[in-house]
This record gives C-alpha cells, sequence and structure tokens, in this order.
C-alpha cells in the first residue's frame, strides 16, 4: 500500500475523530466558538485603550464589564418580552380557533380546534427562543453554556495582546515574525468580517422593530432580536426572520396586514442582503455559495441551531485562516466563489 493511500485513510480517520469530538464535546467548543467569535469583536476596544496608554488589565477588564452589562440589558429586555408573549397566548389561540373555523368552512375540511394543552407544552418549549431551545436542554445548560462563553472569553480578552511576544520567544525571529504577520492578516481579516455582519445583522433588527411598530405588531423587539441571530444563516434565516412576527399579524390583523408586512420585510432583507450587504463587506470574504451550503449542514449537524448561526463565520475564519498560510491557500482557493 503506497504512502498516499496509508495517508489518505489517516486524514479520513482523523477527520472522523475530529468531528466525533466536536459533536461529543459540545459543551466546551461551542462556547469557546462563539466567545473566539466574540473576542474578534472586543479587541479593537481593548486595542484603542492600550494606544491611549491605558493599562491592559484596565482596558480588558472594561471591556469585559461593558459587554456583560450589553448582554444582561438584551437579555432581559427580550426575555422580557418573550414572558409577555406567553402571558398573552390565550388571546392569540381565541383568534387562531376562529381563523380555523373559517378555514373549515370556506375549504370543506374538518379541522379540530387548537389542542390548548399541547399549544402550551409547545410554548413552553419556546419560551426562551426556539434558537435556544434547539440547543441547549434547560435553563441550566444556558447558564452553564454563558458561563462557559464568559470565561474563555476573559482568557482571550487578556491574553490576545500578549500573543506575538509569546510567539516571539517560541520561535526564532525570522519564523517569528512570519507566524505574527500571518496571525494579524487571519486577525484583521476575521475581525473586519465579523463586525461588518454583526453591524448589518443589527441594522435589519432596527429595521424589522421599526416596521413591527409601524403595523403594530404585538413583540417587536422579540421578532428584531430573531432577526439579528437569523440573519447570520444564510437564504433560510432571513425567510424565518420575515414569516414570524407575519404569522403573529395574520393573528392581530388579518391577511391584509401580514401580507403588506411580508412584502415589506422581505423588500428590505433582499436590499440589505444583495445590495448593502456586499458592499459593507466588500469581496473579502469571497466563500463559494456551495461551500456556504456545506457549513450550515454540517455546523447545524455538529451544534443544533447554534452551529447554524455560527457556520458561515466559522468558516469564513477558516478560510481566510487558510488564505494567510502558504501551505493551505490551495484549500481556501477551492473554498472561494470567485476566480
Amino acid at each position: 500500500m503506497s504512502n498516499r493511500i496509508i495517508n489518505l485513510f489517516f486524514g479520513l480517520g482523523l477527520a472522523i475523530i475530529v468531528c466525533w469530538l466536536l459533536r461529543v464535546m459540545q459543551f466546551f467548543f461551542l462556547p469557546l466558538a462563539i466567545a473566539v467569535l466574540i473576542s474578534f469583536l472586543l479587541n479593537p476596544l481593548v486595542n484603542r485603550l492600550t494606544r491611549r496608554k491605558v493599562p491592559l488589565i484596565v482596558a480588558a477588564s472594561t471591556t469585559i464589564v461593558l459587554t456583560v452589562l450589553f448582554v444582561w440589558l438584551v437579555g432581559s429586555i427580550v426575555l422580557g418580552s418573550l414572558l409577555s408573549f406567553q402571558d398573552q397566548f390565550p388571546k392569540y389561540e381565541s383568534k387562531i380557533n376562529a381563523m380555523i373555523s373559517e378555514a373549515r368552512n370556506l375549504t370543506h375540511i374538518d379541522i379540530g380546534p387548537l389542542d390548548n394543552l399541547r399549544l402550551r407544552t409547545e410554548l413552553s418549549r419556546l419560551s426562551l427562543s426556539s434558537m435556544v431551545a434547539s440547543t441547549l436542554n434547560s435553563f441550566f445548560n444556558l447558564i452553564w453554556y454563558l458561563l462557559f462563553i464568559f470565561v474563555f472569553l476573559i482568557y482571550l480578552v487578556f491574553g490576545r495582546p500578549k500573543l506575538p511576544l509569546k510567539i516571539n520567544q517560541a520561535f526564532p525571529e525570522r519564523q517569528a515574525a512570519r507566524i505574527n504577520e500571518a496571525l494579524e492578516a487571519i486577525s484583521h481579516q476575521v475581525q473586519s468580517y465579523i463586525g461588518a455582519k454583526t453591524l448589518t445583522s443589527f441594522i435589519t433588527g432596527a429595521l424589522v422593530v421599526i416596521v413591527c411598530l409601524f403595523f403594530t405588531v404585538d413583540f417587536p423587539i422579540t421578532w428584531g432580536f430573531f432577526t439579528f441571530l437569523l440573519n447570520f444563516i444564510p437564504t433560510i434565516g432571513v425567510l424565518l426572520a420575515a414569516l414570524m412576527p407575519a404569522a403573529i399579524a395574520l393573528v392581530q390583523h388579518g391577511w391584509v396586514t401580514a401580507l403588506w408586512l411580508l412584502v415589506v420585510l422581505t423588500a428590505i432583507m433582499l436590499v440589505l442582503g444583495n445590495m448593502i450587504e456586499p458592499k459593507i463587506l466588500g469581496d473579502s470574504v469571497n466563500l463559494s455559495p456551495l461551500v456556504a451550503l456545506f457549513a450550515l449542514i454540517f455546523w447545524g449537524w455538529l451544534w443544533g441551531a447554534a452551529g447554524m448561526i455560527v457556520a458561515v463565520p466559522l468558516t469564513a475564519s477558516i478560510k481566510f485562516t487558510c488564505d494567510n498560510i502558504e501551505e493551505l491557500r490551495p484549500i481556501g482557493a477551492l473554498m472561494g466563489g470567485k476566480v
């Protein structure tokens, strides 16, 4: 058996083991991946503070505290909106039953009324949000994940500025310079992409809140928050983000308002996704649509809904890494969408 075949089987076996570890140790690797992505958003603030002669420990601590306060504020608002939705569900239940009766009269198809107990059971599963509930089994698991993310984030934010010095100590001067140059390029590309994607997702979510307020759709903050998260999922995410508030509008105001809301939201997301976002992101990402689809399936299979949200940012980060390491550039080229 030739060395090439042996290397092929060895590589396949190693890939299977890595996938198995990522799936089995999701409780460790998923928070780590999220913390790494968040750290790229926080590094510019730390760097700006340190450039102004602020000590690293003060700059990093300030950044962490501001991040925790922001997450707590957003989480409180979204959780309050979700709990309000649960409290007001009986109002929607009666309207849905009336719509089912009307549909039964028009189509002559016997559709039974809503099963109150079943719907309440499903609603209780979705009370924290469908995206979180599909990944985490309970509220305590959510706290566990958040604690893991927080711990990883502390190490990453405090340790990132010291990394070039450690590399200089660990490698010869010329090799250390090459490694630091590659890491700096990778960090800049990932940071630019994640920052731009987060900005466009925030703008999309804010516009959804404004449109829902204009159409007097209940829980606009909830739909804006979901839109912010779902915008990281290519194609499918924006479709779900438009359908959820439209479904509530259908129950609240009827077909006409729901249809207009769906049209407006779809138009906003198409304009932002196909015109504004590409200009902000530029050609730096250049991921093949097939690679993006495979990434969505792969990371979704590994880590559920949370994996689908981080799929494209993680895959883009892998591509940036391949682009800046000479031996891996062929892989980066194959992952690209433009020749």
